[in-house]
Formats: C-alpha cells, sequence, structure tokens
C-alpha cells in the first residue's frame, strides 16, 4: 500500500513539473508571436504595361537603400524614452542599408 502511495505521490510530482510554465523563446512549439502572416507584397506602379515599369523611379514607391544614422544600445532599458524625437545625431554612427550593423562596426 505504501509503495503505491509513493508512486501516486511520485506520478503527480512529474505531471505538475513535467507541466512548468517555459519562456516563449525556450519554447520550440512557438515559432512566431504577432507576426503578420507571409503574404506577397502589391506594388503600386503608373502604368499596366510592365517594360516600361522600373521601381526605383516610381512616384509611388519610397527606397530606403542609403546611409542611416545609428546608435547602439547595450540594451533596450538604456533607450531614452524620446529618441524618436533626438535632433542631434552627430554622434551616431552612420550605416549602410541594406546591411548587416553588427558586420559595420557596430554592437561590439
Amino acid at each position: 500500500m505504501a509503495k503505491r502511495v509513493i508512486n501516486l505521490l511520485f506520478f503527480i510530482f512529474l505531471l505538475v513539473f513535467a507541466n512548468a510554465q517555459v519562456n516563449d523563446w525556450e519554447n520550440l512549439e512557438i515559432t512566431q508571436i504577432n507576426a503578420e502572416k507571409a503574404h506577397a507584397s502589391y506594388i503600386p506602379f503608373e502604368r499596366l504595361n510592365w517594360e516600361d515599369n522600373v521601381l526605383d523611379h516610381s512616384p509611388l514607391v519610397q527606397i530606403l537603400n542609403g546611409n542611416w544614422k545609428f546608435l547602439y544600445f547595450e540594451n533596450p532599458g538604456l533607450i531614452p524614452p524620446n529618441i524618436h524625437l533626438e535632433t542631434n545625431t552627430s554622434d551616431w554612427d552612420n550605416i549602410r542599408v541594406p546591411g548587416n550593423w553588427q558586420l559595420q562596426g557596430d554592437g561590439k
């Protein structure tokens, strides 16, 4: 009888701790949170003729390639709350977009 009680308690213990909460980044079943489902992009052109449409020359599209100002913070808690209002960015680094900021010397 005592052996059955011990086995039952051990089984309950396993059930409780086997279902312990796991952080989202540790859970292999979670692949995305608050992400938009994949979709094909719609690109507006002025003319219907495909051969005459050049994406870079379209007034309906803004290309984001170029040099951008970049400032690296060690963690999100260090980011000032009104950084989007910052006008003096002279001490910020320049990075090339498209590009990878880690390969351009930032985040050392």
